[in-house]
């Protein structure tokens, strides 16, 4: 994963707080709420259960892969975090990876967890050696392979380091030879390990930078997600050839020996399908939308749209049926979208992307971007003003920049605090100072205000901000509000109620909360941590 997706993950799963993530997803939401938030490693039991694990949501669920019926959960109250990967243990006990935290987790038959050990942030696949041993490895923040006592009683053992530029191994399996295969993203191949010294030898680089996980069969061949296909390699030749193609971007794969049915995982569109030995592809569990940040509304009439972003890129729906379509995907290489920020004017609308530095400008719902602002310093929302746009960048700068020459740039201010949205109102601007918990005005009728008047104060780790009528109303993350701001500052909460969010850590802006406003007096509330987009009515009728 390169650093802008890294830096993008990592800002939105610090900011789910234990067990909150494992709220229902409840109704009332304009998108559908992915069932399997943030699906990635999986595991299969012998009574052909699928254990899938949803790192978006800190927690694992056990479904039924016949019916996709969701049977049983292990989240926080297990102990279990951000995971990964899972395998499962010779006494039926189940093993996860914390990829945020390090940590090594082990559930019992009997449902209790416990911590085993820590490898360091990274962690990431895990697998069981036939003579019971446990490895671990590493890929993102570092590359290492270590051995982990299963008992958690013995310390970690180093296996290799440095072997993979990043990433040790991805998804990995250990084969007949009982070396352990997996794929190295980031040198484009996959290769084979030995478990007590360490040696690489590579399999085939016939492999894209999207191969994130491999499932050894019983006659040794090798099952690979390799970008949106499912692939089989020789394990001695490394030649390779396609047993499916696939309409998402897989994370992981699992082989049900017993049935030869593959079972592959997307943590972008968060679903699950099954390839069976003949290369039908069924879907187990559908996907849904994961972690929706930035929301706009775009277009007027029949042909008005809300656009959300989330990791699978910036979607328009239609809020009378819920139809969705993609208009800007997460690119497909193996990285979520960068996009957290959106807003509109009219028919055009704009997508901030923080971690590329990067504002987008588009003219309608199809084609390229009409202008690019790039070179900015972790921009956290953009707003047009006539042929200008209007950015806030996390330092609390302020800019204004024509889009017909984005080099000559004007600092509005340097004052805005902490921003985390940014909303125009004719030619008025506000920002939300999201450390200082104050909203700003920084334009008046488009004039600079080198220092922003206050319209309120004491707010709550403010993120997302609309207007609507003569209010503007602002998204509280810290205790999950939302509250409307009348003219004169008098406040109001209203009808709806969202997951309270974590503050962000040290150098990474806030995971945006968006929020638009509709047609009428309806604003449209993104609530990440729940994976839904709820409306809510300003005279008072909320849905949550």
């Amino acid at each position: 994963m390169a650093g802008a997706a890294l830096l993008a993950l990592l800002a939105l799963l610090s900011a789910v707080p234990a067990g909150a993530a494992a709220a229902a997803a409840g109704p009332g939401s304009v998108v559908t709420p992915a069932a399997l938030p943030g699906a990635t490693g999986m595991a299969v039991d012998a009574q052909g259960r699928l254990y899938v694990a949803n790192i978006a949501a800190s927690r694992i669920t056990v479904i039924d892969p016949d019916t996709g019926a969701q049977l049983e959960q292990f989240g926080p109250e297990q102990g279990v975090t951000f995971p990964e990967d899972l395998a499962l243990g010779p006494d039926g006990s189940l093993y996860w990876t914390g990829f945020l935290t390090g940590d090594v987790g082990r559930i019992d038959p009997d449902g209790r967890g416990t911590i085993i050990a820590n490898v360091g942030p990274g962690a990431n696949p895990i697998a069981f050696h036939p003579d019971g041993r446990l490895f671990v490895a590493r890929c993102a923040f570092a590359d290492g392979l270590y051995e982990v006592d299963p008992a958690g009683v013995a310390p970690v053992r180093v296996v290799a380091e440095g072997i993979g530029a990043g990433c040790a191994l991805n998804g990995m399996d250990v084969g007949p030879d009982g070396r352990l295969y997996g794929p190295q993203p980031f040198l484009g191949r996959i290769v084979a390990v030995d478990v007590d010294s360490g040696a690489v030898d590579v399999v085939t680089e016939d492999v894209g930078t999207t191969a994130f996980g491999v499932d050894v069969a019983p006659d040794g061949s090798i099952l690979a997600v390799d970008g949106p296909q499912l692939r089989r390699f020789d394990p001695v030749t490394g030649a390779g050839g396609t047993v499916a193609a696939l309409d998402f971007l897989p994370d992981n794969l699992v082989l049900d020996d017993a049935t030869g049915a593959v079972y592959v995982s997307s943590i972008y569109t968060a679903e699950v399908v099954e390839v069976a030995p003949d290369g039908a592809v069924r879907t187990v569990s559908p996907g849904g939308t994961v972690n929706p940040q930035g929301v706009a509304v775009v277009g007027r009439g029949r042909d008005r749209r809300l656009l959300v972003s989330s990791v699978a890129g910036v979607r328009a729906v239609d809020p009378a049926t819920g139809a969705e379509t993609d208009v800007l995907p997460a690119p497909q290489t193996g990285q979520p979208s960068v996009v957290t920020a959106l807003s509109a004017d009219r028919d055009r609308w704009v997508a901030t992307a923080p971690f590329l530095g990067s504002v987008l400008v588009f003219d309608g719902l199809g084609g390229a971007p009409a202008a690019t602002v790039d070179g900015l310093v972790l921009p956290v929302g953009a707003v047009l003003l006539g042929d200008d746009v209007v950015v806030a960048e996390a330092s609390g700068r302020v800019l204004r920049v024509p889009l017909a020459d984005p080099a000559a740039r004007e600092v509005v201010t340097e004052a805005a605090g902490s921003p985390g949205g940014i909303v125009r109102d004719g030619r008025d601007v506000w920002v939300t100072d999201t450390a200082g918990g104050r909203v700003l005005q920084v334009l008046d009728r488009g004039r600079p205000l080198p220092t922003p008047l206050v319209l309120a104060a004491g707010l709550d780790r403010p993120e997302g901000i609309a207007v609507s009528g003569r209010e503007v109303v602002v998204v509280e993350a810290g205790p999950g509000r939302v509250t409307a701001i009348r003219p004169g500052g008098r406040r109001r909460a209203l009808d709806v109620a969202l997951t309270p969010a974590n503050p962000p850590l040290p150098g990474l802006p806030a995971t945006l909360a968006g929020i638009a406003a509709g047609p009428g007096r309806t604003v449209y509330v993104a609530d990440p941590l729940t994976n839904r987009v709820v409306p809510v009515d300003l005279r008072g009728r909320g849905h949550h």
